[in-house]
């Protein structure tokens, strides 16, 4: 075995024990061993200071010659002294150490959807720990544009915050690097303060491109519908379906010139690595018949054929990965394609979907906001496909993105994700530098490395059950990590449900439920339907029902969101009950609000408190009402009733 060289070096303005420095562990995941230095399996790391606060960790195999290795690694920080409190995004407030079995933040399952894995993994980039009575808190957490699946936590038995990434190590790819964030935070703030800071330290991540914010709609044409302004539409999304069309068609041409005149941004539609291939009905739905036809395609110069045919992802079995579908939106099978862009073949999904230099400089010839206005990528969660590309002829070739590996099976392999997060990144820098902007779709979940590229961020939701008629919220800390993700950037949210069976009660409850998060509310795809239309605001009956919500709540809507979202409230806070959530959006000094919502079925009676040192009114109006809402007094919450205070003047 080669000599291991290991280099820990102090980095500034931790909270740490005297004399201790950040270390690096590992575990072997195939032999299920426990964390050891990683000397003992044969891996070489150095950590070296980086940007702010950050460190980078490389780790290399040390072995001759390099095998495959699916590995746990784990970036330590020591604190100064033993922690009480873990600080997470959820719950809101601090979880006193030991309360849980496991101190980590919310997590949610990884790896092979298709499969339904159990792995779990942070929803958020950042833990954070403190002591009784201390000020200063110590934080950890991951660069924002870093890949990384990984798990934050707190190890009390090694008084250490945690970073646990998983890793693959193949020949091919014999090296993994990592960026690490750590600094204190005002312990009285709590993860929000923590949070804040970690937004300080991603200016660019966070960047807000977009001030004249508005509603989201797919496919229709805004003003085709009477009074369209009524519905604040203004994101259009649906230009140049998968990548087909260059739009420059003279459709398209009209509809952009219909949107300028409106004041309505255009967005051309990709998705970054699914195909889906139809089949003739004279040819068997599988494998044999889905080969022929791509190469039939591919030969007449069909240029997505082409890039399945050196760019497909492979299963277990070295197979194409693949899903045979047969309904009405596809007979055929849905494929799987690696959307790195560097990856050095004839043809790329990348180019193959629309984004050669030529064409991006086509579209966006004239300045700004005049015709095509930006890119919108679908589906970046990967929409139930397979999550792993086992073609090695991929792996060296990812770029700065790690591999990782199968849990159930112990394989290395490219995670979707990763080739995903190239394709964004890449076209996101192009429409960029054209003075354009990105938006992306299923921008959430364990993603947090696509926030940092999308201007727009997007996510489609049902919160209709189909079996028992119930209306079914989105849970506090899965709406929360939107807003997080997106900081003050505007996040916009598609409800798809059976609309005959949803009661105007519901659409209320779903529209004030994402105004207290500063978000868009919007409708796109019928579920279950018996009407003839397929998208709400095509449907005059469904538009019309909602009309008189989106008047009273758009003009709401819009102040809130592009006053831009606070992570620390520093106005008012809620004093009682827990169950009320309240935000702030905009700082003292200018417009300020603060979103008072109760989400529950039960109604609430919440008293709104002055918070650090703010001298408060004694009462302020609310927005949505028109009703003064006591300071210091108990006031009444409906079941599911949001209340958007507005306070004014240097605070």
């Amino acid at each position: 075995m080669n000599r291991v060289l290991v280099v820990f070096l102090l980095i500034p303005g931790m909270l740490m024990a005297n004399g201790t420095r950040p270390f690096v562990l590992a575990r072997d995941s195939v032999t299920k061993g426990g964390f050891v230095a990683l000397e003992e399996l044969g891996l070489a790391v150095t950590c070296s200071p980086a940007a702010e606060a950050r460190t980078k960790v490389v780790v290399t195999s040390a072995e001759t010659p390099v095998r495959d290795r699916a590995l746990v690694l784990r970036y330590c920080v020591p604190c100064e002294r033993p922690a009480d409190f873990v600080h997470t995004h959820f719950p809101r407030t601090p979880v006193p150490v030991g309360y849980r079995k496991k101190d980590y933040p919310a997590q949610l399952a990884w790896g092979d959807k298709a499969r339904g894995s159990s792995v779990l993994a942070s929803a958020v980039p950042l833990v954070g720990v403190s002591t009784k009575g201390a000020s200063a808190g110590l934080a950890l957490g991951v660069e924002m544009t870093c890949f990384a699946i990984c798990r934050l936590g707190y190890d009390a038995a090694r008084n250490a915050l945690y970073a646990e990434c998983d890793l693959g190590l193949a020949p091919e790819c014999p090296k993994a690097e990592y960026t690490f964030v750590s600094f204190p935070f005002a312990a009285d703030d709590g993860f929000r303060g923590a949070w804040e800071r970690y937004m300080e330290l991603h200016p660019e991540a966070f960047k807000v491109r977009l001030k004249d914010q508005g509603t989201w709609i797919a496919e229709s044409s805004p003003s085709a519908i009477p009074n369209w302004r009524d519905f604040g539409f203004r994101i259009h999304q649906g230009f140049g379906y998968h990548g087909c069309d260059k739009g420059r068609s003279k459709a398209n041409e009209a509809a952009f010139a219909e949107d300028d005149a409106n004041g309505i941004l255009s967005f051309r539609y990709t998705s970054s690595s699914n195909w889906d291939l139809s089949i003739p009905t004279n040819r068997p739905n599988d494998m044999v018949s889905a080969r022929a036809v791509a190469a039939e395609r591919a030969a007449r110069g069909d240029r997505m054929a082409q890039a399945w045919a050196e760019c497909c992802f492979h299963d277990e079995r070295g197979e194409p990965s693949s899903v045979f579908f047969n309904e009405h939106w596809l007979r055929g099978v849905a494929l799987n394609l690696n959307a790195e862009p560097d990856l050095p073949v004839k043809m790329t999904p990348y180019v193959a979907k629309g984004n050669s230099k030529e064409e991006l400089d086509g579209r966006y010839s004239r300045p700004f906001p005049q015709g095509l206005d930006g890119e919108f990528v679908d589906s970046a969660s990967g929409f139930g496909l397979q999550s792993f590309d086992y073609n090695r002829a991929h792996y060296a070739h990812m770029k700065d993105a790690p591999l990782c590996f199968d849990h159930e099976t112990g394989r290395v392999a490219i995670y979707k994700a990763a080739s995903t997060r190239a394709y964004i990144r890449r076209l996101a820098d192009e429409v960029h530098a054209r003075g354009r902007l990105m938006m992306v779709n299923d921008c959430a979940g364990l993603y947090h490395f696509y926030a940092p590229y999308a201007d727009v961020l997007g996510i489609e939701t049902m919160s209709f059950d189909l079996a028992t008629g119930a209306y079914r919220q989105k849970k506090d800390h899965i709406v929360l990590q939107y807003r997080l993700l997106a900081g003050r950037k505007p996040y916009c949210i598609f409800q798809n449900s059976n609309f005959e069976r949803m009661t105007d009660e519901m659409f209320e409850w779903f529209m004030a439920r994402c105004i207290a998060y500063g978000i868009f509310p919007s409708f796109f795809s019928t579920v279950q339907c018996k009407s003839k239309y397929t998208r709400f605001f095509a449907n005059p009956e469904w538009r019309e029902r909602v009309r008189p919500l989106y008047r009273k709540y758009f003009p709401t809507a819009k102040a809130v969101a592009e006053a831009g979202w606070e992570p620390v409230n520093r106005t008012l806070c809620s004093a009682e009950p827990d169950v009320v959530t309240v935000e702030q959006f905009g700082r003292p000094g200018r417009a300020c609000y603060v979103t008072v919502l109760n989400p529950g079925d039960a109604p609430a009676r919440a008293t709104l408190r002055p918070s650090h040192g703010f001298a408060a009114a004694s009462a302020y109006a609310d927005l949505i009402s028109g009703v003064s809402v006591p300071v210091g007094e108990p006031f009444d919450l409906r079941p599911h009733e949001l209340r958007v205070l507005r306070l004014d003047g240097n605070l």
